[in-house]
């Protein structure tokens, strides 16, 4: 079989006992590295591992549970998310320092009102250094039930029973090398056969182990990383450019395919859209400084290809911020479908081309449309 790389395997823990908090992610991180190793052993390659914790009720403190996680968890190589807070949260000021130190994070915007709150916060954070800004999402739908493997937008719902895992992969070359020499059909069997065995090793360790977790499903989602490039798939399919109308067929046609496969499925979760993250494709960031991707080029993909936008910057005004996010909600609210929104934001007076960061290297920075 072609190529099996997991891009992020995530255990969405619900915390039981606040005040055994190090305890438990102690056992959670453990039963994680498990499944990881066990997934190891039947031919996967593992890219990256996360834990998403229930998000801390209002009654408990985010700094401490932030400190009580670093206690059990080597953050710099387990991602964590402290799942999403409403944009109304008392706790803003531990949010963000939970932010600063390396956490993940998202905020809900279940009613049109909290959108001006989401636009003041992404305003306001958004402060050299920037890195930490690649840790928040805004979350346009604010559905409780989702679960998604992707970060910033996971969660670990407040009335999920058991801890559940979930899965991505890598997948923008592979799917290219398969349609280049077998055509769709190719594309399509190798996303069943990927799912299916990744969905049977994970059961396959949860009865060797005899514990109680299960699986919320796999994110079929087409996620870029650098040179292992969405943006290429696309232009290389399509016989066209990013940022031209010409390539918006191809990518309803890619969705339509990842739709009709996770819907097949036993165990589906998630967006399973095609991501555009900018910074995280390295074709795409360069079409951003060739001046063929713009701000209104990357929303007029969202019709077919409802992840949201991500990982970009964007040089605009607090106002025309909330414009933004208020058009992000309108698709999310007509489909009823979960939309994000992560990027840095600078001020209309700032002269930058782009914005340098330590993970995600060079960040483009978009004029507002």
């Amino acid at each position: 079989m072609t190529r099996k790389t997991v891009r992020s395997l995530t255990l969405h823990y619900p915390v039981k006992d606040w005040s055994r908090l190090a305890s438990e992610v102690t056992v959670a991180i453990q039963k994680l590295e498990e499944a990881s190793d066990f997934l190891t052993s039947k031919g996967f390659e593992v890219w990256s591992k996360r834990l998403t914790i229930t998000t801390p009720p209002i009654d408990v403190s985010v700094e401490k549970t932030a400190e009580k996680i670093k206690e059990a968890v080597d953050t710099g190589k387990i991602l964590v998310s402290l799942g999403g807070f409403s944009v109304k949260d008392k706790r803003l000021g531990e949010i963000k320092n939970a932010v600063m130190s390396g956490f993940y994070v998202f905020f809900e915007t279940r009613g049109w009102d909290d959108l001006n709150d989401a636009a003041s916060i992404i305003y306001s954070w958004s402060q050299p250094p920037y890195e930490h800004m690649t840790r928040i999402g805004i979350d346009l739908l604010g559905d409780p039930s989702f679960i998604t493997p992707y970060f910033p937008l996971s969660r670990a719902p407040a009335l999920l029973s058991r801890p559940v895992f979930s899965l991505s992969f890598m997948l923008p070359k592979t799917l290219l090398e398969l349609f280049e020499n077998k055509g769709f059909e190719g594309v399509i069997d190798y996303l069943f056969e990927l799912s299916l065995s990744s969905i049977k090793s994970l059961k396959e360790y949860i009865i060797s182990k005899n514990n109680d977790y299960g699986i919320a499903g796999v994110d079929l989602s087409l996620s870029p990383w650098m040179d292992d490039s969405v943006g290429e798939l696309i232009e290389r399919v399509g016989s066209c450019t990013i940022g031209d109308l010409r390539c918006i067929p191809v990518i309803y046609r890619l969705n339509k395919i990842i739709s009709e496969v996770s819907s097949s499925l036993p165990r589906s979760t998630g967006f399973n859209e095609i991501m555009l993250a900018v910074a995280e494709d390295s074709l795409l960031k360069k079409r951003v400084y060739e001046g063929k991707i713009s701000l209104r080029s990357l929303l007029e993909t969202i019709p077919v290809c409802l992840a949201g936008l991500d990982m970009f910057a964007l040089r605009t005004s607090k106002e025309r911020l909330l414009d933004l996010l208020l058009t992000l909600k309108a698709y999310s609210e007509s489909k009823r479908r979960t939309v994000g929104f992560r990027a840095i934001i600078l001020p209309e007076s700032s002269d930058e081309e782009k914005i340098m960061t330590k993970k995600f290297g060079d960040i483009p920075v978009f004029d507002f449309i």
